[in-house]
């Protein structure tokens, strides 16, 4: 083989390399971007809409308001999974990956803040006790 040759099969075997290295990096980028895990503005945005929620089913709890309406603001999380645990007199939301395999937020409705942004991987489990007098306790609260 001629030292020309050489030099061409060098070129296109680097070539090669980068290619695949390049095809790797954009198969990556793409497969976590396609996680079931919601960006940071929209958790801020579903954290808002679920303590708005929260407070709703707690006024269904003790007003007995209109539950169509309630069942209405529940399409805001699609595709999300929202649970609801009626701890009497509350009620205890908590919205997890499509999936179902991940917490994301977890929110008493009688508190007036988002009880727990789940920061670290945890399964979609409640995790909030409330207690008299809207006593919120529980695991990664704000």
């Amino acid at each position: 083989m001629t030292p020309a040759r050489k030099k061409i099969l060098l070129i296109l075997v680097l070539v090669a390399v980068i290619d695949l290295l390049i095809a790797a990096g954009i198969f990556f980028w793409w497969k976590n971007s396609q996680s079931d895990l919601p960006h940071q503005k929209d958790i801020a945005e579903l954290a808002t809409q679920l303590v708005d929620l929260s407070s709703r089913v707690e006024g269904l709890i003790i007003t007995q308001e209109n539950e169509a309406e309630i069942l209405r603001q529940t399409e805001k999380f699609a595709p999300y999974q929202l649970k609801v645990q009626y701890q009497h007199p509350y009620a205890v939301l908590l919205l997890c990956t499509p999936d179902g395999k991940q917490a994301l937020l977890e929110d008493a409705g009688c508190s007036a803040k988002l009880d727990r942004k789940v920061k670290n991987e945890a399964p979609c489990e409640f995790t909030l006790r409330v207690k008299e007098n809207c006593q919120v306790q529980g695991a990664d609260m704000q």
